[in-house]
């Protein structure tokens, strides 16, 4: 259950940073190139950390799990995203 609690925190992260961005974009993207620009590598950070943990976490426990839709659905996913952290 820690590892959803931790998965779940990041997608809110995630989205925050996301806004914070968007704001920065709409303010003066001239003047908040830099902020926005390290705002987006953070974003970058986050996202590579949450992507390793769904891998390493919760798509190996789904395709364990005794319902066959959850394990479909759980191989769905993997293949579409694929090896998405070497992109």
């Amino acid at each position: 259950m820690a590892n959803i609690n931790n998965l779940t925190r990041q997608h809110i992260e995630i989205l925050e940073m996301i806004y914070n961005i968007k704001e920065l974009i709409n303010k003066a993207l001239e003047v908040e190139c830099s902020e926005i620009a390290k705002n987006i590598n953070l974003l970058s950070g986050k996202l590579r950390i949450h992507l390793e943990s769904e891998d390493k976490f919760l798509y190996p426990n789904l395709l364990k799990n005794e319902n066959e839709k959850i394990k479909n659905i759980a191989k769905r996913y993997i293949d579409e995203m694929g090896d998405i952290l070497s992109i």
